[in-house]
């Protein structure tokens, strides 16, 4: 389901009573491209009082806008590892209204709930059950992904890990969930995710658990009107229409099948020793010139990844022994077992609870 969302208001559809909240103090003289934040105090995330992110821009039209960025299961049930469900957004926008009661804006619901998104972050969270989230990240990290997007990958101290596929309108990325929140203690700086400190007691809850987060981050309203035709989606950008179960499961089916399903059954087939690859050769029938170039590129796979592979061979040519690999054989394989168990929650998308 959604889990950050940034909400765009016209200035003169609500009420800032407190303008002095934001720093530099909200004028009708600001000027165009100045923006005037209002960020949470931790403090009150401390007290566990999770706060949207305020902020006040003129526009090239000359019109002020009011942005409103929060955490919608956060803002619900204090964490983002619940996940939310349709009929929660009455309660959602109920919640909403209280915190920016609380920080003296005064809106309508109406306005709220037919406001314009302009980011949005769809997630899933997967609990899983005998297998470590490092070990499906080093796999994913692996995959033939276009090199239009760029990469980037951390290793925490504790462990976790994250792989980060981004553009500057776009980014999905697969991360150890639970690791990162024992960074956040760290440093809320060092974890990937923000305002962790209002979650951080949940830990002692989690000990043990492997929870791998799946998450697309669309931060343009042209990127996300753009996935939602890829998706066949015909819907306005207003929060009550993205606030959909159904959408959030097609699109990140979408991304799923574009970032893992494409490649996933050779590189994890990769990670078999050289001698289980020559004897599923043989049984394929390979003459040994065939074979030794699969072992070649299933090495280079499972050492430097797709994306080093094309560069030293040509797509065509990768996608040739591909289909040769696809008829040796390997369903057995115990990483694609567990790739084809997280996509089968992805397809059903029923909410984790902790």
């Amino acid at each position: 389901m959604l889990d950050t969302v940034k909400l765009c208001v016209p200035v003169k559809d609500c009420k800032i009573n407190s303008p002095q909240m934001f720093m530099p103090t909200v004028t009708n003289s600001i000027k165009i491209g100045v923006k005037c934040v209002c960020n949470p105090d931790k403090y009150w995330m401390s007290m566990g009082r999770y706060l949207p992110k305020l902020t006040v821009l003129k526009g090239y039209d000359k019109e002020q806008y009011l942005y409103i960025e929060f955490s919608a299961p956060k803002l619900l049930f204090g964490n983002n590892f619940d996940e939310l469900e349709n009929n929660d957004f009455n309660r959602v926008l109920d919640e909403l209204l209280d915190r920016l009661m609380f920080l003296d804006i005064e809106i309508s619901r109406d306005n709220l709930e037919h406001a314009k998104v302009v980011s949005i972050h769809y997630s899933k969270n997967f609990d899983l059950e005998n297998a470590q989230v490092t070990c499906l990240i080093k796999i994913i990290e692996k995959l033939d992904i276009s090199k239009r997007l760029d990469i980037a990958k951390t290793n925490y101290k504790n462990g976790g890990q994250i792989v980060r596929f981004h553009t500057n309108s776009y980014e999905v990325a697969f991360y150890d969930k639970v690791s990162d929140l024992k960074q956040s203690i760290i440093s809320e700086k060092r974890a990937f995710e923000n305002d962790n400190l209002i979650q951080q007691d949940l830990l002692s809850k989690l000990n043990g658990r492997e929870v791998l987060r799946m998450e697309v981050r669309l931060n343009k309203a042209k990127k996300i009107k753009s996935i939602l035709e890829k998706c066949n989606i015909n819907s306005d950008l207003t929060f009550n229409n993205l606030f959909n179960t159904d959408i959030s499961k097609k699109i990140l089916n979408y991304f799923w099948h574009e970032f893992i399903e494409k490649s996933i059954y050779i590189v994890c087939q990769s990670n078999n020793d050289n001698s289980v690859i020559l004897s599923k050769c043989a049984l394929a029938g390979f003459n040994k010139q065939k074979t030794l170039k699969i072992v070649g590129i299933m090495a280079t796979i499972n050492n430097n990844g797709c994306r080093y592979l094309k560069e030293q061979i040509k797509q065509a040519e990768l996608n040739r022994f591909a289909k040769d690999i696809e008829l040796l054989n390997l369903e057995d394989n115990y990483l694609l077992k567990q790739f084809r168990n997280v996509r089968t929650k992805l397809q059903r998308m029923t909410p984790l609870r902790i």
